[in-house]
Order: C-alpha cells, then sequence, then structure tokens
C-alpha cells in the first residue's frame, strides 16, 4: 500500500476537522462580547460547542484551563488513532508536550499545587511527598525525561530524542519533521508563555494552513492540524479568561 492510501483516512478526518474551524469574522464577532455568560451562549451556538460541554459561567480559571487541556489531549490521541498503526506512538507522544509544566511542577514542587488533586488526569500523581510523585510519574509515559531539566525550554533536546525514536520514516520524511520541531512549541502548556494574551496569529495560521494543504497524506500533516487545533484553542482560552476576570472585578466592584 502506498503512502497516500495508508494516509487517506488520516486525512480525510483532519480535513473536515479543519473544515470546521471558525473563520476571522466569527472570531470578531465573538471577541466583541463583554460578559461570560453571553460569550457561552453564542460560542455554543458555533463549532466551539464541543469544547465547552464542562464549562459555566460558575467555573473558576483552574476548571477552564483543565477542561481546554483535556480537550486538546483528547484531540491529541484521536488524531493518533486516525494513523496507520505504526506511526501512532510517534503521534501519542505530543501529549506529553501538552503536560510538560504539569510534570515539571511535579517533579520539583515541594507540595503540589491543590488542584492537581482535583484533575483526574493528575490526582494520582498528586503526592505530598516528592519522592512518592517520582515513583508515580516513572510509571507514567513522563519516565524518560525525568530528572533531564528543571525549565520547560531545557527539556526540548531530551523530548524530542525520545520522539525521533518514535518515527518509522525514511530520512526524507525525518528531514520535515526536524524542520517541524520549533513550531512544536504551540502544545507546550498550549502556548508559548510571551505569546499569550494575543487575539490570534493570523500570519502563523497562514502559515500552517499552507504547509497543511501542500503536505496531504504525508504523516507531517497531522502535526500541523494539531498545532492549528492548539491555536484556535488557545484563542478560546485566552477569551474565557479575559471575560472571567472581568467578572470577579465586577462582582467585586
Amino acid at each position: 500500500m502506498d503512502r497516500r492510501s495508508r494516509f487517506a483516512y488520516a486525512q480525510a478526518r483532519l480535513q473536515a476537522r479543519l473544515g470546521q474551524h471558525l473563520d476571522e469574522p466569527e472570531w470578531q464577532r465573538l471577541e466583541g462580547i463583554t460578559t461570560l455568560g453571553h460569550f457561552l451562549q453564542r460560542a455554543r451556538a458555533t463549532a466551539l460547542r464541543s469544547w465547552l460541554f464542562s464549562i459555566s459561567q460558575q467555573s473558576d480559571l483552574h476548571t477552564i484551563e483543565q477542561q481546554l487541556r483535556h480537550r486538546l489531549l483528547d484531540e491529541i490521541h484521536s488524531v493518533a488513532r486516525w494513523q496507520p498503526r505504526d506511526w501512532r506512538p510517534a503521534l501519542s507522544w505530543l501529549a506529553t508536550l501538552v503536560e510538560l509544566p504539569v510534570f515539571l511542577h511535579l517533579q520539583q514542587a515541594v507540595l503540589p499545587a491543590p488542584w492537581l488533586r482535583l484533575d483526574p488526569n493528575y490526582q494520582h500523581l498528586a503526592y505530598e511527598q516528592q519522592a512518592l510523585r517520582l515513583q508515580a510519574l516513572a510509571q507514567t509515559p513522563f519516565a524518560p525525561l525525568l530528572g533531564k531539566a528543571t525549565e520547560t525550554h531545557e527539556l526540548w533536546p531530551a523530548w524530542q530524542q525520545t520522539w525521533m525514536k518514535l518515527w518509522p520514516v525514511p530520512a526524507q520524511t525525518q528531514a520535515a519533521l526536524e524542520q517541524l520541531t520549533p513550531q512544536l512549541i504551540l502544545l507546550s502548556g498550549f502556548r508559548a508563555q510571551e505569546s499569550r494574551g494575543k487575539t490570534g496569529d493570523p500570519a502563523l495560521q497562514q502559515q500552517l494552513h499552507l504547509q497543511f494543504r501542500r503536505q496531504t497524506h504525508q504523516p507531517i500533516s497531522s502535526y500541523l492540524y494539531l498545532m492549528l487545533h492548539a491555536l484556535e484553542l488557545d484563542r478560546l482560552r485566552h477569551q474565557l479568561a479575559r471575560l472571567w476576570f472581568s467578572k470577579q472585578q465586577e462582582t467585586a466592584a
């Protein structure tokens, strides 16, 4: 079976999902809304509704962050399941990239943050004793990263080395994936800290869309799609956080 046939199913699903993303006029209409309740009502009438099932006006900021992070992790695992079997481990490894800040906190903190005990993804790791946390982390996909660094950006070499070992590809495709690596920071806690607060990045989105169209039926197309998905999810997160803080200020006043 040639590569085009192997990736045909995944490509069809990716294109369908990407077609559901909001266009710029839709985003601008949503970004003009000034209250959280109104925003949630309008957003649930769009393709964003599936990302908002567990978020309400009463949700705190940790819950909002938790639910959106879970949605991105769910999407990564869904995309991985669409791939040919030999490509699934490499796609699934992206989930650890999303969770790198949480991993570093669990590895280093004297005491874990209280919200971790309420998150079903992490509560089984949130031991008060650091030694027990490290033992638990050693039984997770994070095991190859234990003890490698103390800052997120310092983990890149270890993360990338593990990722590359999972590639079942010839040298030509390896080169294409290596060129993609710097852009994968989009998935690390969604966006790099310095980029948060922006309401979209049209130039980057255009670049990723162009690459996606050029890389159809290729392994790289799934990574490009997930980065576009992370950009959209991060834009939603920014709007929810903005309106949540506005609501807190109004309540305090």
